[in-house]
C-alpha cells in the first residue's frame, strides 16, 4: 500500500470520527464531506507533496495538512449548510482537527524511508 492510499484511509477515517461524535449523524453531510476530502487529498497531492523521512515532520507536512484542512473544511461547510442550512461549527472543528491530526500522524510515521 503506497503512502498516498495510507494517507487518504487515515484522514477519511479522521472525518467519519468526526461525524460519529454528532448527534444526530446527518449521513448525506458525512458522504458529501466524505467525496469533497478525498478529493482535496488527491488534488493536494498531485500538486504539493509531501515527501518526509519516516519519523521527520517538516515544514512542507504542516503546510500539506494546513491545505487539506482548509479544503475539508469548504465541503464540510457546504455540505452542512446543504444537509440542515446551516454550518454546525463544532461539527466542523473536529472535522478539521481529525483530518490535521490524522494526516500528521500517518506523515509522521509513514514517511519514505531513509534511502542509503
Amino acid at each position: 500500500m503506497t503512502k498516498f492510499v495510507k494517507g487518504l484511509i487515515m484522514t477519511l477515517i479522521g472525518v467519519i470520527v468526526a461525524a460519529l461524535n454528532t448527534t444526530p449523524v446527518v449521513w448525506s453531510v458525512v458522504i458529501v464531506t466524505l467525496i469533497g476530502t478525498a478529493l482535496v487529498y488527491t488534488g493536494k497531492n498531485a500538486w504539493f507533496q509531501s515527501n518526509s523521512q519516516q519519523g521527520k515532520l517538516e515544514l512542507r507536512d504542516i503546510f500539506s495538512a494546513l491545505l487539506i484542512a482548509a479544503g475539508t473544511s469548504v465541503v464540510s461547510a457546504v455540505a452542512s449548510i446543504a444537509g440542515t442550512g446551516a454550518i454546525d461549527w463544532m461539527l466542523l472543528l473536529k472535522t478539521v482537527s481529525g483530518v490535521i491530526l490524522s494526516y500528521l500522524g500517518t506523515t509522521v510515521f509513514t514517511g519514505n524511508p531513509v534511502k542509503k
